[in-house]
């Protein structure tokens, strides 16, 4: 087996432009994509993910939304 580079950030950029056109495929069959993340606690890494997930549905055109959890919940 012969090793494969992968380039990541081109990696990522064609697969949200792919995802991108679905979005809209799907708005056009009145059909509106949407991402709920929740999150527990006040982790900073869990907050910068949160943010990076935020980021690219409003780059692919979907809306989100954010549900914000406290650590103390059963």
């Amino acid at each position: 087996m012969t090793a494969e580079l992968i380039y990541g950030k081109e990696l990522a950029a064609t697969i949200r432009e792919e995802l991108k056109q679905e979005a809209a495929a799907l708005k056009e069959q009145d059909i509106l994509p949407h991402l709920t993340v929740v999150i527990v606690g006040d982790d900073p890494a869990s907050k910068s993910y949160v943010k990076g997930k935020e980021k690219a549905s409003a780059e692919i055109g979907i809306s989100s939304d954010l549900k914000k959890i406290p650590t103390a919940t059963t």
